[in-house]
């Protein structure tokens, strides 16, 4: 059998087992981008590809399932909730075993009332209890307190300028604080006195924070200005 005919016979079986051993050397995204809110959650995205691929992401807060897998497949992309006061950007970069990638950028956006509240100083501005204005008659080295909410769920209360008693520390008060219900209340706990503050919001903006609480005897509203 001379060369030729070999050829003749052989080519179109090796161009068949070439055809279908080369896989394509890409990843398509159902998505490149995604918008998602500060509340914990998930977003799926759906991914193409001939190849073996995996998939990192750059932030802890920001995970995926699964991160590993060949030919398409369904991912999940999970994000836990932000409780920063800053919009934050993840990148997950997909990557097939021959080195085609693509990426998907997730960014996060802040929750308003932790925004507004928290990395801000707040000053007592007016104080009733059982409707009586006692603001006036609080002495000024307690008027010119103010107190920090921050972002890891703690806070505490600072002398500001004037202190009523020289031999007192600059700060004080440490507690911790969360928001209850549709963020409409905030729980403070003082840590020294394991006292518990369940108090409804009744204003919440860039420069006034309000909030009104009871106990057996008294009801307190109690409003604070950003300075």
């Amino acid at each position: 059998m001379n060369s030729f005919r070999l050829v003749r016979i052989f080519l179109p079986s090796l161009l068949i087992v070439f055809l279908f051993s080369c896989k394509p050397n890409k990843i398509e995204l159902s998505g490149t981008g995604y918008n998602v809110p500060a509340t914990a959650g998930n977003q799926a995205t759906e991914l193409s590809t001939k190849q073996s691929w995996t998939v990192i992401s750059d932030q802890t807060w920001c995970t995926v399932n699964p991160t590993s897998g060949e030919g398409d497949a369904s991912i999940q992309i999970n994000y836990a909730e932000n409780k920063s006061i800053a919009v934050r950007v993840a990148t997950l970069t997909f990557a097939t075993e021959k080195g085609a990638s693509e990426t998907i950028t997730i960014t996060q956006a802040v929750d308003p009332s932790t925004q507004l509240l928290c990395e801000k100083n707040w000053r007592i501005s007016a104080v009733l209890v059982n409707a009586m204005d006692v603001f006036p008659s609080m002495p000024n080295c307690n008027r010119d307190d103010f107190t920090t909410f921050l972002t890891n769920g703690t806070n505490y209360t600072d002398e500001g300028p004037t202190k009523c008693n020289a031999t007192d520390p600059q700060t004080y008060g440490y507690g911790n604080w969360q928001f209850g219900s549709a963020k409409t209340h905030i729980i403070i706990t003082d840590t020294g006195s394991s006292s518990v503050i369940d108090a409804t919001i009744l204003q919440l903006d860039a420069t006034t924070f309000k909030i009104t609480y009871s106990d057996a005897t008294y009801v307190y509203i109690i409003t604070f200005t950003r300075i």
